[in-house]
């Protein structure tokens, strides 16, 4: 251990995503389980970056309960390659958000609900950290956090535990769209010379999203998509001891 963080997943389940190719381990003692996500491919990481991570516990045998935690995005506006930004090097980018991110979010557990600093061991811990091959994110939720007090770790090492992790979706900037994509000028405004009555938004007219992003997407819900959304499933069971 180092500050109370985990060192050695020798003895943790490993799996790893064919799609993302990230890797996971999952281990569990007497009263905590604890994840580790390495993201090693370059394009995965850029995207963990701008969008952030969401990771959800699913309990099917308590039907109501699923538990997430979630990891924001870098606040810093990411300008286009080639434009001289100094986070343009991957290997910056991650050192800045490592030391500008300091706080998650939970959801749905059952004692610890809303913002949390990144960093600190106890109760529920998380950090993300980095080094030159990859994005880490590492979380120790205690058992009680998903199955309450009264919990008897044999018992509850026969239920299944479903983790998903997600990525979303970074719709394609306005500018890199070819302008046939777009509809006329006169008619997404609504201009007395179109045929379309009045003026106002119509289905498939183009408006900025969210408000102050440089990124725009269709009003009716369709999208041109830069990167499409990446899900890890996993079904799982504890052990029903120390790590193995």
């Amino acid at each position: 251990m180092q500050r109370g963080f985990i060192t050695d997943y020798s003895g943790f389940q490993k799996h790893t995503d064919r799609n993302t190719e990230m890797e996971y381990y999952l281990a569990n003692d007497s009263l905590n389980l604890y994840v580790l996500f390495a993201a090693r491919n370059e394009m995965v990481q850029r995207k963990l970056l701008r969008v952030g991570l969401v990771i959800e516990f699913e309990i099917p045998e308590r039907k109501d309960k699923i538990a997430k935690l979630t990891f924001p995005p870098d606040q810093v506006t990411f300008q286009p390659a080639g434009r001289g930004s100094q986070l343009s090097d991957l290997s910056s980018r991650k050192a800045a958000y490592v030391s500008r991110a300091t706080q998650f979010f939970t959801e749905g557990f059952e004692k610890t609900t809303g913002q949390l600093a990144l960093g600190l061991w106890g109760g529920m811990s998380a950090r993300i950290r980095h080094d030159s091959l990859a994005l880490y994110y590492e979380i120790k939720i205690p058992l009680q956090e998903l199955f309450g007090d009264e919990f008897d770790l044999r018992e509850i090492s026969r239920q299944d535990i479903i983790l998903t992790a997600a990525i979303e979706a970074i719709p394609r900037p306005l500018s890199e769209r070819t302008r046939e994509n777009l509809p006329p000028a006169d008619d997404r405004f609504g201009s007395p010379n179109t045929r379309r009555p009045g003026g106002g938004m119509y289905p498939g007219d183009y408006s900025r999203v969210p408000s102050g992003s440089p990124r725009y997407m269709p009003v009716d819900g369709s999208t041109d998509l830069l990167f499409r959304k990446q899900r890890i499933k996993r079904k799982f069971r504890l052990a029903p001891g120390e790590f193995r």
